[in-house]
């Protein structure tokens, strides 16, 4: 193999193990298709073909000892669950009301969560928005509650020094009042005399 690409003399590299397994895969799957008859196999997936052959059962365990340590059978335990998995979600996703290929359905979600996902993002902004709007409401609550409590607090104050100052007013000018008697009732008696 020769690298390419590149100006100056072409370098010689080894080939990495997945062009070896390619290379292997490629001759092995020529190989098979040069087979004459196949049928399609049920219990593996819709696309897999397997050929025909005199005995099933020793065939297929024959089969699975030849291809075991060779690329064929590394792709093998690759590739069939892959094709499980795919065979299961075509079921899953048949569905005759919405008709197309599973990999179209997984696109129409796909572009439904992008377009569902800018409206989320829009929507946890507003959310944003209006939390900080309702902590900034909350604060000036607060404010106006301590505010509404210190102006009752200082008119209690208030009533209560207004309150002292009077009482302290009514027991002079009562004092007064009780010696301005006595002093006339005094006089009314000197006078009577």
């Amino acid at each position: 193999m020769f690298s390419t690409g590149e100006a100056g003399p072409p370098e010689v590299r080894s080939p990495t193990p997945l062009e070896m397994l390619a290379g292997s895969g490629a001759a092995v799957a020529a190989e098979e298709a040069t087979r004459p008859t196949s049928r399609q196999s049920p219990r593996i997936s819709v696309a897999t073909e397997i050929l025909n052959s005199e005995d099933d059962s020793s065939s297929e365990e024959q089969e699975v000892e030849s291809v075991q340590g060779t690329p064929t059978g590394v792709l093998c335990k690759q590739v069939v669950p892959l094709l499980r998995y795919l065979d299961f979600k075509a079921a899953k996703y048949a569905d005759p009301r919405h008709p197309g290929s599973y990999v179209e359905l997984v696109k129409n979600r796909s572009r439904i969560k992008v377009a569902t996902n800018l409206e989320l993002i829009s929507l946890d902004h507003k959310y944003r928005e209006l939390e900080e709007k309702n902590n900034v409401l909350q604060g000036h609550l607060a404010l106006s509650r301590r505010l509404h409590k210190t102006v009752l607090q200082l008119r209690d104050d208030a009533a209560a020094e207004a309150q002292r100052e009077f009482e302290k007013q009514r027991a002079k000018l009562e004092a007064e009042l009780h010696s301005e008697r006595i002093q006339n009732g005094t006089l009314a008696e000197e006078l009577v005399r």
